[in-house]
């Protein structure tokens, strides 16, 4: 008889004692004072009923809550099948483009063409995320679906006047801080081509799975080769609705797309 059967004893001895203290419990209900027609007889016995109630309730305590957290667990994992986020074309205002439900895989090397939805370790994106949106939102919120880990690089606002010869309207450290409230990593991303900094981003431990998730609105991406020797890619179509470009000349067209003095206050 070594520990394990030991063990397996206690275990089965603390059972029949939560059995018999359910049973207490049972009995006790109805009475403002419980089994107080036996104590007066045997007034051990409200010592021991006591012991035993106790204990029942502590057990029924910790397993209710251990029930709780799976079904917590269980729903949020189911959850990646039945989030449908409904948009309408005509009603929508949010600027960039919109992700549409139904996914049109792109053929490729390393592209993820599943439709099961098997949820990857971590999930990863680049972008520029300048005046958050309803799709930039969105964006992250679908990203959670295929990723218990959401990691996102932010381009710095130098980086997307490179890019787009086009100054930026928010600040480097706002864009990150509206992506930290989806995302659970945030890094920043100080050059035109990511991927250094992926290489960099993408830890991975043993048997972990990952994800890059983009829009199919440019297939050769910059630094798509890296990223598929590090994991597949996932394409999202996107719905050409209002871009930030007209976002921009609604509200910030008082800054000048070159305006390099205004990069340097904001960077």
């Amino acid at each position: 008889k070594g520990p394990l059967t030991e063990a397996t004893m206690e275990g089965k001895l603390k059972e029949k004692l939560e059995s018999l203290g359910l049973a207490c419990l049972c009995l006790a209900t109805g009475y403002e004072t419980p089994f107080s027609h036996w104590c007066k007889k045997f007034l051990f016995l409200e010592t021991i009923i006591d012991y035993f109630n106790k204990l029942a309730y502590a057990s029924l305590i910790l397993k209710l809550a251990v029930r709780k957290k799976l079904q917590r667990d269980l729903t949020f994992s189911t959850s990646i099948t039945t989030l449908v986020l409904p948009i309408d074309s005509t009603k929508c205002n949010t600027n960039d483009r919109v992700l549409l439900e139904n996914e049109r895989p792109e053929s490729g090397s390393n592209v993820y063409n599943g439709t099961d939805r098997e949820r990857a370790d971590k999930v990863y994106t680049v972008g520029c995320f300048d005046l958050f949106h309803e799709g930039h939102r969105l964006l992250l919120q679908r990203m959670r679906e295929y990723g218990r880990e959401v990691v996102v690089g932010v381009h710095n606002s130098r980086s997307i006047w490179k890019l787009k010869n086009r100054v930026p309207v928010d600040g480097t450290e706002k864009r990150m801080l509206s992506v930290k409230e989806y995302a659970d990593q945030v890094y920043c991303i100080n050059g035109t081509d990511p991927s250094t900094f992926l290489s960099c981003m993408v830890h991975l431990k043993e048997n972990e799975s990952a994800l890059y998730v983009r829009g199919d609105d440019m297939i050769d991406f910059p630094a798509r080769q890296v990223i598929e020797e590090l994991m597949p890619i996932r394409f999202l179509p996107y719905l050409q609705s209002v871009s930030s470009s007209q976002l921009r000349r609604k509200f910030y067209s008082h800054i000048p797309d070159d305006d390099l003095n205004y990069l340097e206050n904001i960077n």
